[in-house]
């Protein structure tokens, strides 16, 4: 849901600040953020197919044995996930989220933003709703 929140939400809203007029484009703050946004994309692609990797390893080891050496694939796996996200997490909470401000959005807007984003976090897919939260 983080990765959705942000794809279908956050980056288009960066985007849109990033894209603005060219009295913005001096903006140290604004380099090169689209190209940050691209990044960040991929990096969520990569993070979604390892984990799905591991995943598909772990069912095929509870299966078919072999646990060692899947452990260790998995273990691999995850620890490409780890250095990545810090870089991520980085590039995420130092260039994009520091955007999402009055500097360049109304308080309007950032109200609008953060509500979006959180109808976004709440949608879980079915699979992981309890049956009292889906009633």
């Amino acid at each position: 849901m983080h990765i959705r929140a942000e794809h279908l939400r956050l980056f288009p809203a960066v985007r849109q600040i990033a894209g603005r007029d060219a009295k913005l484009s001096g903006d140290t703050a604004l380099q090169n953020v689209i190209g940050l946004l691209d990044q960040l994309r991929h990096d969520h692609d990569f993070f979604m197919h390892e984990l799905a990797r591991a995943i598909k390893c772990l069912r095929l080891t509870f299966y078919f044995g072999n646990e060692p050496e899947t452990l260790k694939v998995v273990d691999d796996l995850v620890g490409q996930i780890k250095r990545r996200l810090i870089i991520h997490n980085a590039i995420e909470e130092g260039r994009i989220y520091t955007l999402v401000t009055e500097r360049y959005l109304t308080s309007e807007e950032i109200a609008e933003l953060a509500i979006s984003i959180k109808k976004e976090l709440s949608n879980l897919p079915p699979r992981f709703r309890t049956t009292a939260a889906s009633s």
